[in-house]
C-alpha cells in the first residue's frame, strides 16, 4: 500500500467507511423490519381467528333461529287452536252470563207474583 497515491487511499477509506455505516445502519433496520413483519404476521392471524370464530357463531345462532322458526311453525296451528277454543269458551260464558241474568229476573219476577197469589187464595 505504499506505492498507492493519497487520494486512492482516501477514497478507499472513504469507501469503507461508507459501507461500515451502511451495515451499521443495515442490521438493526433489518432486525426492526423483521420485527414488524412478524407481529404483522403474529396480529393477522389472531384477526383471522377471531374471524372464524365469529363466522362459526354467527353460523350457530342462524341455524338457532331456523330451528326457532320451525318450531314456531309447528306450533302455530296448535296455538290457533287453543285461542279459537278460549274465544270459543269467552262467548259461552258470556252467553251463560246472560242466561243467568235473565233466569234471576224470571225467577224474581215469580217470587214478587207468587205472594200475591199465595194472598189471594187465602183471602176468598
Amino acid at each position: 500500500m505504499k506505492n498507492v497515491p493519497p487520494f486512492l487511499r482516501r477514497i478507499f477509506v472513504l469507501i469503507m467507511f461508507f459501507c461500515v455505516m451502511v451495515y451499521i445502519w443495515y442490521i438493526p433496520a433489518m432486525n426492526s423490519m423483521q420485527f414488524s413483519l412478524q407481529e404483522a404476521h403474529t396480529s393477522l392471524e389472531t384477526s383471522q381467528g377471531r374471524e372464524r370464530k365469529q363466522t362459526a357463531e354467527y353460523d350457530q345462532v342462524q341455524q338457532k333461529i331456523l330451528d326457532a322458526r320451525n318450531r314456531l311453525e309447528l306450533l302455530l296451528p296448535e296455538a290457533e287452536a287453543v285461542r279459537k277454543q278460549k274465544d270459543a269458551q269467552i262467548a259461552e260464558k258470556k252467553a251463560l252470563k246472560q242466561r243467568k241474568s235473565e233466569l234471576e229476573a224470571q225467577l224474581a219476577e215469580k217470587k214478587s207474583t207468587a205472594p200475591s197469589a199465595n194472598e189471594q187464595e187465602e183471602n176468598p
